[in-house]
């Protein structure tokens, strides 16, 4: 009488009287793929697709009656029952403020083709491996300041996990280790410099003296 979300297709036993080979099982009214077995006994086919949220269900058997009113039986409920996703591990738990976009794999369990990612408030874009593993899309624009995120798994029927900590650490300052050029003379035209080092981010700005010159970000 009952199922999980996410369970594989099953035929389900339906016990009673008066079944007739005409006999056909109902879910919530609609008509199932029934097999005769007995005038006690029916076997109806119920498909993956009924159960991927969480609900209930009323079965029914129908008899269908040559120019009558086809007889419906009682019905009897089966419920879909929820499943609350675990995470065991990320596949990384910390980045640099201003690092690129990215995809963290999720593993654990209880995940289905319609469990999501939530990273703090915002849901990612997930992709759904196995019931195990489940990847998502991290935009950089959730890691642009330092600061913590809680990752959490969120299935059907709103049904979370325990979340995990990600932390997004401060980007280290910028250094300059060389120039592509370190003189000019009076009066020479405009030019490029290339400035080479670490820590640079997008939207950095080189300064030139006092003045911040228009910057291009080519790498960190």
């Amino acid at each position: 009488v009952s199922a999980k979300v996410g369970d594989p297709t099953f035929t389900l036993s339906l016990t009673g009287t008066g079944f007739v080979q005409a006999s056909i099982a109902q879910w919530n009214g609609a008509p199932l793929g029934t097999t005769f077995v007995s005038s006690t006994q029916l076997i109806a086919t119920i498909d993956a697709g009924r159960l991927i949220l969480p609900a209930t269900a009323s079965v029914t058997v129908v008899n269908q009656v040559p120019n009558g009113t086809p007889l419906v039986s009682n019905a009897l409920t089966f419920t879909i029952n929820p499943v609350t996703p675990v995470i065991t591990s990320l596949s990384q738990v910390t980045a640099t403020a201003g690092s690129p976009a990215f995809s963290l794999t999720v593993n654990g369990s209880g995940f289905l083709t319609l469990s999501f990612i939530q990273w703090n408030t915002s849901v990612l874009t997930t992709h759904f491996v196995s019931a195990t593993q489940v990847t998502a899309d991290v935009p950089a624009s959730l890691l642009a300041q330092a600061g913590t995120a809680a990752v959490m798994a969120v299935n059907p029927g709103n049904n979370t996990s325990f979340a995990f900590t990600f932390t997004i650490n401060p980007a280290p300052p910028p250094a300059i280790g060389s120039l592509s050029k370190t003189s000019a003379t009076a009066g020479d035209p405009a030019f490029t410099l290339t400035v080479t080092g670490s820590g640079f981010a997008s939207g950095a700005a080189v300064s030139f003296g006092s003045t911040a010159l228009t910057t291009t970000f080519v790498s960190a």
